[in-house]
């Protein structure tokens, strides 16, 4: 295990993160926040976390986005890197017989016509060919939490530990990370086509950015910070940035009558790490792990000891 230190850089060559956002559609009704939440992320990824940002890539056709997926991604990302992806724009599910199959909606998608999307199996496949150990994916639109049914994967219930050790950190880092957040969830009805406008629009706010967005940008700086209770360690997992953003986007959305749940999973991938940011103005905290004397002399043992034991059962 590496010699904690109180300032850490995390163990990776580089940050590299992909940005994506989609306003102005040719054939379908356009938004006005997806632009202005890439930039805002990009902006904040590079100043406070480090990140190389490649982009944002800005209202782009599919030929774009299947270009930067599969080429531009796989060219710069290396086996000691990582890497964030995030999309901001329109979605779809349509139904299939394996249950709602999710597309992203590039600036040229025509209506009616699945051949214009880009599938979110297609983004599985270019995420699942990258060499890195560590990735994140963020999805903000509209049946995002479909993107579940292109990896087999369910929705986790989120347990976050009371206390993150150093050497639980270091495990977080090395072993293996690749995790999905999405704005919303993916039990809203399935739309047949684009015609039908169940492709919907994102929940926006006046303040030129989507609810989801705006807590992104917070728990980033650092409000997701959330174990321990009394303050934070200086350490982001993306179990924590989910959780923030699940209590806080679900409350704010619901009080206006459009509840948007988001939902968080692992990739076939994913062997016990984190994905990890951070806290930009917090500074390591990070308590040893406690050697534990398993004899207790006279005292009787409790439920709390039976981490202790092991072994034949």
């Amino acid at each position: 295990m590496p010699p904690y230190k109180k300032d850490l850089a995390l163990p990776f060559k580089d940050s590299h993160a992909f940005i994506i956002g989609i306003d102005d559609y040719q054939h379908l009704s356009p938004l006005s926040t997806a632009v202005n939440d890439a930039e805002g992320l990009a902006r904040q990824l590079e100043e406070e976390h480090g990140y190389i940002v490649h982009g944002p890539l800005l209202n782009s056709t599919r030929a774009e986005l299947e270009a930067w997926l599969e080429k531009t991604m796989s060219a710069v990302v290396g086996a000691d890197d990582r890497v964030m992806i995030y999309f901001a724009g329109h979605g779809i599910a349509l139904d299939s017989e394996r249950g709602p199959r999710g597309y992203l909606v590039p600036a040229d998608a025509r209506p009616g016509d699945t051949d214009s999307l880009l599938s979110m199996e297609s983004l599985h496949r270019a995420i699942a060919g990258l060499p890195c150990r560590h990735g994140l994916l963020i999805l903000d639109c509209c049946f995002s939490g479909a993107f579940r049914w292109a990896t087999g994967f369910r929705d986790l219930v989120v347990d976050l530990p009371n206390v993150i050790y150093e050497e639980r950190f270091w495990q977080y880092t090395r072993d293996p990370a690749w995790q999905v957040i999405t704005s919303s969830g993916s039990d809203q009805k399935a739309a047949d086509s684009l015609v039908d406008f169940s492709l919907g629009n994102r929940c926006e706010e006046q303040s030129g950015h989507s609810p989801f967005a705006l807590a992104l940008f917070d728990g980033l700086s650092g409000e997701a910070d959330l174990v321990p209770q009394d303050g934070g360690d200086g350490v982001i997992t993306a179990s924590e940035l989910y959780a923030y953003l699940r209590d806080r986007v679900e409350d704010e959305t619901t009080e206006h009558e459009k509840r948007q749940t988001p939902s968080f999973f692992n990739l076939a991938r994913h062997d016990k790490g984190q994905y990890i940011f951070l806290h930009p103005r917090h500074r390591l905290n990070l308590p040893p792990t406690p050697n534990r004397n398993p004899y207790l002399g006279l005292k009787a043992f409790e439920e709390k000891d039976a981490a202790l034991f092991f072994g034949r059962t």
